[in-house]
């Protein structure tokens, strides 16, 4: 897995290149972190990250978000998902499968 510092040489790689090749087509850039553990851990995982970034975070419900916009299609988010929903989502998949099989 990828260090924060190699994620950030490698975009800066990435903006080097793109700054030399504009012909290139880009498409939007962003990092969202894979938060596991507890409702409660994720939840404050993106608390933590709310302070750093200087964002606000949204409550839906089963999805508790923050996001910040660095411009031009790049963007940081970070998305804490409850156990509940997720279980919900996994069910569907699961029936969805099978309705493909029979």
């Amino acid at each position: 897995m990828a260090t924060e510092r190699d994620v950030s040489r490698s975009l800066r790689a990435l903006a080097d290149f793109l700054d030399e090749h504009p012909d290139v087509p880009v498409s939007d850039v962003e990092a969202a972190p894979y938060i596991t553990g507890t409702d409660e851990e994720e939840r404050a995982e993106v608390d933590r990250l709310a302070a750093i970034l200087g964002s606000s975070v949204e409550d839906a419900g089963s999805h508790y978000r923050v996001r910040r916009d660095f411009g031009a299609g790049v963007v940081y988010r970070a998305v804490a998902i409850t156990a509940a929903h997720m279980a919900e989502y996994e069910e569907f998949q699961r029936k969805y499968r099978e309705s493909q099989e029979a």
